[in-house]
Parts: C-alpha cells; structure tokens; sequence
C-alpha cells in the first residue's frame, strides 16, 4: 500500500492505493461532478480506493457505503476513510448495493463501473463484457 494526495472539488483527500487499485482521469471526472447535500445518505459502487467515498463524505454526506467485490479494494477504501478522518464512510465487500440498508433511501449513488471491452473476464475491477457496456 502507497499513499497520494488527490485533490477533488477543491479538497485534498488522502488515498491509499497499491499497483492494482487507483484512482485515475474517470474517477477525477465523476468527482468533478458529484454533488451531496448536507446529511445525505450516499454510496459508491465499486469503490476500489474509496476515494469517491471520502470526497461524498467530506462535501457533507451523513452516511456514505464503499462497496466493492474486491476485499483488497475494500481494505484500501477503509484505509483511505480512516487517514481522512471520515467516520461516516462505511465499508462492505459486495456487489452492487449488497449490504447497504434499503431504508431509508440513498440520495446519491456514484461509480466508476468497468468499461474496458473484454470478451472473457480478465478482472473484476475492470471487465465490462464485449463491448464494455455490461454494467453502464
């Protein structure tokens, strides 16, 4: 495990990251773009290092869930939310929205869902079928 500063919305956000499981210009354009209200209830899909979910949290989210089928994943996310101080962002290994309580509602939900095409599953973290689209 490494450790980089990323900056989002004007915040610098502490991101634990290994050869693997990094943030890179999708995750900066989603970032750029996600907006949370104070208290919401918000949830990242596929969360690799959370840092999606530290910058909901840090914008004001109440409560934010970092989902992703990859422990290795899930354990940098946590790690992520503990360096920045982020009780609120909880961590679960699973897929989709499995382990996130279904009430009350989200209010936001952000990803960054594998795109590259692939014929044959090469990695969970980045398959998204023939033609990329699987999960879009």
């Amino acid at each position: 495990m490494r450790l980089r500063t990323v900056r989002l919305q004007g915040h610098d956000l502490v991101e634990a990251f290994d050869g693997a499981h990094r943030s890179d210009h999708a995750t900066r354009f989603v970032g750029a773009h996600v907006r949370v209200l104070p208290g919401a209830r918000a949830a990242e899909i596929g969360c690799g290092t959370g840092v999606l979910s530290c910058l909901m949290a840090r914008l004001g989210a109440g409560e934010v869930w970092a989902m992703d089928v990859d422990p290795a994943a899930v354990a940098l996310a946590d790690e992520g939310a503990r360096r920045n101080d982020l009780p609120q962002v909880r961590t679960v290994v699973g897929n989709l929205l499995d382990g996130v309580p279904a009430d009350p509602p989200l209010d936001v939900v952000a990803a960054v869902m594998p795109q590259k095409p692939s014929p044959a599953a090469f990695s969970v973290a980045y398959a998204g079928g023939e033609d990329g689209a699987d999960l879009l």
